[in-house]
């Protein structure tokens, strides 16, 4: 993943926690290019048929507003995180 990224020209942090208003949020890492920040979650199946499900979807989106609302603009968190 990281070598993927910064093929496409990311900067990219691994092994990240950032903390958010409710709690702190291990993510797999920050990247950043061209002045937008994201986070990503790897999820790998032992099976490639396997469907990751949407819930995955809503408790990235959960984090994200946990991040903006409560941890950069908090102070808690020196990350202003754009999405996932």
């Amino acid at each position: 993943m990281r070598v993927l990224l910064r093929e496409h020209g990311y900067q990219v942090e691994t092994g990240c926690v950032l903390a958010g208003r409710c709690g702190e949020h291990e993510v797999d890492a920050v990247a950043e290019k061209d002045g937008t920040t994201v986070f990503v979650e790897v999820k790998h199946h032992v099976s490639h048929h396997r469907v990751t499900g949407l819930d995955e979807g809503r408790i990235a989106r959960a984090i994200i507003e946990d991040l903006q609302e409560g941890g950069f603009r908090s102070g808690r968190c020196v990350v202003a995180i754009d999405g996932a």
